[in-house]
C-alpha cells in the first residue's frame, strides 16, 4: 500500500528530512511496519511559458549520528485544480482571489504542474481544461466576473461566522460547496498519480444556524461541534468525502479568503472550523484568513515543493472482504517534536 503525506513544522513550513524511524503508520489502529519512505520533489525554479498542454476536461463539481533521510526523487506532471467557492463569496473576497491567482500564475507556478480553474457559483464553467500555459491561466483569471448570489446576506451574521443571514442560505452554501468538491474529486479519479485541489472560500458553515445546535458538542473543537449537531449528517458527509478523496488520490488544501474581520470569541472559531475540517479530513493543509491571498498561495507553493511517499504491506486479511468494498482507516504520526503530518484517511479494499 502506497500513499502520500506532507510533514510541516509549527510555522507551516515543509519538513523534507524526515527519517523512516520517526514515522509510525497504523492500519485500523494497529501499527504496521513501514517499508519505504521517500521524499519526491519537483524543480522550484520558475518555468518559462509553455505551449498549452494536451487538454483534459474535468467535470465540475535530530541526532547527528542518525541515518540520513533518503535522497529525493524528482517528479512532475501533477494536476492542480483551484476550486473558487464564489457561491457564497463577497465581492471583496472575489477580488482578493483574482489578485492572488494573478500573482501565483505570473511567477510562482511550479514547473510541471497543469492547472484547471472551477467555480461553485452560477458563472462557473461546467468543465475546465488543464494547462501549464501561464498566459492562458492569466487570461482566464482576468475574465472572471462576480455575480451576487440571491441567498447572500452580509459578510458575517449575528454569530459572526456566516456569510449568509439565514439557515436556508447556510444550507445552500454547505450543499453547494460539498457537492462541488465531491463531484470534482470523483471526476479526478481516472487521472493517474497524485492530484491536488485548492479550495478558495470565505467559510464553510458547519451550523445551519445557532438554534439548530444541540448542547454537548465537545471541547470546542470543530469535530466536537460536528458531533454535537442535530444536523450531524454533516459529520458523516465529511468522513465520506475523505474516503472518496483517498480512493481518488486527491489531496485538498483549504485557503480562507475571508480576510481580517472584527470577530471575537466563538465567532472567530467558527470562521475557521469548517474549512479547517475540510482540509483535515481530505489530507491537506488549512491556511487561515488573511487579506493577502497572494501570500497564502505563495506559502502553499512553498509547502508543495514536494511530498513524501510512504509504503507498507497491509496485514493478512485486509482484502478478505468477500467481494465487498470496505474502507480501511490509516493514520500516520511522527515523533519529531514540533512536526505534524497531513495525509489522507485510508483506502478502499476494491
Amino acid at each position: 500500500m502506497q500513499f502520500d503525506a506532507i510533514f510541516v513544522d509549527r510555522d507551516g513550513r515543509a519538513v523534507t528530512d524526515i527519517r523512516k524511524e520517526e514515522v509510525t503508520v497504523r492500519q485500523a489502529g494497529t501499527p504496521v511496519p513501514l517499508r519505504d519512505l521517500r521524499f519526491q520533489t519537483r524543480l522550484t525554479a520558475a518555468a518559462p511559458p509553455a505551449a498549452p498542454a494536451a487538454a483534459t476536461a474535468i467535470p465540475s463539481p535530530s541526532p547527528s549520528e542518525a541515518p540520513a533521510a533518503p535522497a529525493p526523487v524528482l517528479v512532475d506532471g501533477e494536476p492542480w485544480i483551484f476550486l473558487i467557492d464564489d457561491l457564497a463569496m463577497s465581492p471583496d473576497a472575489f477580488d482578493r482571489v483574482k489578485v492572488g491567482l494573478r500573482a501565483l500564475f505570473s511567477k510562482e507556478l511550479p514547473p510541471g504542474v497543469e492547472v484547471g480553474l472551477l467555480r461553485t457559483g452560477e458563472l462557473g464553467n461546467p468543465t475546465t481544461r488543464l494547462t501549464a500555459d501561464r498566459s492562458t491561466l492569466l487570461s482566464s483569471v482576468a475574465g472572471m466576473r462576480y455575480k451576487v448570489n440571491r441567498w447572500r446576506g452580509g459578510v458575517v451574521s449575528r454569530s459572526g461566522a456566516h456569510g449568509a443571514s439565514n439557515g436556508s442560505g447556510d444550507r445552500v452554501f454547505l450543499e453547494g460547496t460539498l457537492g462541488s468538491l465531491n463531484s470534482l474529486i470523483v471526476n479526478l479519479k481516472p487521472l493517474p498519480g497524485r492530484k491536488v485541489v485548492v479550495l478558495l472560500s470565505e467559510y464553510l458553515t458547519l451550523r445551519v444556524n445557532d438554534r439548530d445546535v444541540e448542547p454537548g458538542g465537545g471541547s470546542g473543537t470543530w469535530w466536537g461541534v460536528l458531533e454535537g449537531m442535530r444536523y450531524n449528517d454533516v459529520a458523516a458527509r465529511f468522513r465520506r468525502l475523505g474516503q472518496v478523496a483517498a480512493a481518488s488520490g486527491v489531496t485538498v488544501h483549504a485557503v480562507n479568503v475571508l480576510g481580517v474581520v472584527s470577530v471575537s470569541g466563538g465567532g472567530r472559531v467558527e470562521l475557521n472550523e469548517g474549512l479547517h475540517a475540510a482540509a483535515d479530513q481530505l489530507g491537506g493543509l488549512y491556511f487561515r484568513a488573511s487579506n493577502d491571498v497572494a501570500d497564502l498561495l505563495s506559502r502553499l507553493m512553498t509547502v508543495e515543493q514536494g511530498y513524501y511517499v510512504l509504503a507498507y504491506v497491509p496485514p493478512d486479511g485486509t482484502f478478505d472482504d468477500r467481494g465487498r468494498a470496505r474502507f480501511v482507516p490509516v493514520s500516520v504520526s511522527v515523533s519529531r517534536p514540533g512536526v505534524t503530518v497531513r495525509t489522507r484517511q485510508g483506502f478502499f479494499t476494491r
